[in-house]
């Protein structure tokens, strides 16, 4: 008896596992999720005139300040350039989109000139606020990246600077659900961090954005310093972790200009009353006062201190005033 039911035991066991196998007698393979980004804010910069852009996935325009509008050949279609004085995209964006857990940010980016502060390509954020995220440019065209973990400012600075003149991909991505910070500069990671968990904070309705400006309230007198002074294009926000392959992906996509960048920038005073009609004006960002006028070999010279000029030789000199031929 107890062999009789050995062997009805055998069989079924053996029946049981022939129904579980594939026809080559192999178990199916164990399949593991890919990592994935999901657009949520896509800023593309494409339109050809007006003083407004669009934000893809909501169709929601935008206003364009400042002194002129200058659109020019970005890395896809048109990107647009910021003149470090007056140049900002400013609005809101529904807070419930904004990722908490895993956000990503991407960008093209072009400095003309490093500024005197900390510029902000995008500031998710206000001044004086405990929420969002910011990714700028100090002084030194290094990335500067500032987030509000459960409504504590945490802030990294990359140890690389960002050429001028040259289309740079920028991505970051801020994982306070691994712990983990990646900042990659043309698919090459430069900086990998661990950071707190919890989540971003982000306001409980709206988030305030400016693109092209920080949001410090950094000033020299009456003047803001915080603006950002190069071209922008392709700006991008993901929820999910940037992983090496998404990076490459993603950079694969575009196709930049060769350097150097030939920004485009047509500013129109002829409406301003109080300005003469022969006015010296910098050809980007801003000029402090002129210190004379001068002929010398059938020529007039004018000297006045420039903001990027003004910066690189205080780094290098050690704060004396420099000037420049006009």
């Amino acid at each position: 008896m107890k062999l009789i039911i050995l062997i009805i035991s055998s069989l079924f066991i053996a029946a049981f596992s022939l129904s579980c196998s594939d026809d080559d007698g192999s178990l199916p393979p164990i399949v593991t999720p890919e990592e994935t980004i999901e657009e949520v804010v896509a800023f593309k910069f494409n339109e050809n005139s007006g003083n407004t852009t669009v934000e893809s996935n909501t169709n929601n325009n935008y206003e364009i300040l400042g002194n002129g509008i200058n659109r020019m050949p970005g890395v896809m279609g048109n990107g647009l350039f910021f003149d470090g004085l007056s140049s900002q995209i400013t609005g809101t964006l529904s807070s419930s989109i904004l990722p908490k857990s895993q956000f990503s940010l991407s960008l093209w980016v072009s400095p003309k000139s490093y500024p005197i502060s900390t510029s902000a390509m995008l500031a998710l954020t206000t001044e004086g606020s405990n929420t969002g995220v910011m990714v700028g440019l100090n002084k030194f065209g290094q990335i500067v990246v500032n987030y509000f973990i459960n409504g504590v400012s945490y802030e990294h600075v990359t140890a690389e600077s960002l050429q001028k003149n040259v289309w740079s991909s920028v991505m970051v991505s801020i994982s306070p659900k691994n712990g983990l910070l990646k900042i990659f500069l043309d698919k090459t990671i430069i900086k990998n961090t661990t950071i707190p968990n919890g989540n971003i904070s982000w306001p409980a309705t709206n988030t305030s954005f400016i693109i092209g400006k920080n949001t410090k309230g950094e000033q020299i007198g009456i003047y803001d310093i915080d603006y950002f002074s190069g071209a922008i294009d392709e700006l991008m926000i993901f929820s999910g972790q940037l992983t090496q392959e998404i990076v490459n992906s993603e950079y694969s996509k575009y196709s930049p200009p060769s350097p150097p960048v030939s920004y485009q920038l047509d500013i129109n005073y002829s409406d301003n009353f109080y300005r003469p009609i022969y006015h010296s004006l910098p050809d980007y960002g801003w000029a402090n006062e002129s210190y004379g006028l001068i002929y010398h070999q059938n020529k007039y010279h004018m000297f006045f201190q420039k903001n990027e000029v003004f910066l690189e030789s205080l780094n290098k000199i050690g704060g004396t005033s420099p000037v420049r031929t006009w």
